[in-house]
């Protein structure tokens, strides 16, 4: 008789807990700039071995919410400029779309079509959990727009940003309120590519980088002003 099949919890599943509660706590204000996080409090509290929790603290180090100094451990690191952030993005999503050539396929337009129909429905909150999943499609729309180019240093220029995990810490509090206009803006982009105009596609970019940049000054404005920041 063959022994009985043991139930494996896969260690991958394990890490994306760890990342994700942590990144949430960051997000929320659970932990503080400068904050130590310490490996075996983590596993304990998570209730799982130390090993998924190193693994998920080298992935938000690598995401730059994590600062790591030798016999020190991890540390929360302060947050990034959010300003750097959109121009980091203007200078890199216009110039892969520019470098899109005649490579621009219909399933790549209808990949990114399909996932702002997506983003179109969500319901969004002002708390981590209730807009992680616009955080998470917006992601994939960039990518994909990135990775049309082909160009494999371009794309790991793009993700060396970790714009959502990075956008998540200052959206604290606020959520996404400018889903709409966020739709809106991409199916600019996305038309404009139907239309094989990559001049066009450049230009839609580039007011969805700086439009989303003026919202967020100004909700970011509105928080000091009233007290909230």
């Amino acid at each position: 008789m063959s022994p009985p099949r043991l139930t494996m919890v896969r260690t991958s599943s394990l890490v994306e807990l760890a990342h994700d509660q942590i990144l949430e706590k960051i997000t929320n204000g659970g932990y503080h700039d400068g904050d130590r996080i310490v490996i075996d409090d983590v596993a304990e509290q998570l209730g799982i071995s130390r090993i998924p929790v190193r693994e998920a603290l080298a992935r938000l180090h690598a995401e730059h919410l994590l600062e790591y100094e030798r016999n020190k451990g991890y540390r929360v690191t302060p947050k990034a400029d959010y300003a750097m952030l959109f121009q980091a993005r203007m200078v890199i999503e216009p110039s892969a779309i520019r470098y899109c050539g005649n490579r621009v396929k219909a399933a790549q337009i209808a990949e990114l079509r399909a996932i702002n129909e997506r983003i179109s429905r969500l319901s969004t909150g002002k708390k981590f959990r209730q807009y992680v999943d616009f955080l998470q499609l917006n992601d994939r729309f960039h990518m994909a727009i990135v990775g049309l180019c082909g160009n494999r240093l371009i794309t790991e220029a793009y993700k060396s940003l970790s714009y959502g995990p990075q956008f998540a810490r200052h959206s604290h509090g606020r959520g996404i309120p400018d889903l709409v206009d966020n739709v809106a803006e991409h199916e600019a982009i996305v038309a404009a590519l139907e239309k094989r105009d990559l001049s066009a596609a450049v230009v839609a970019a580039e007011r969805h980088i700086e439009a989303g940049l003026r919202r967020f000054e100004s909700y970011n404005a509105g928080r000091v002003a009233g007290g909230r920041g």
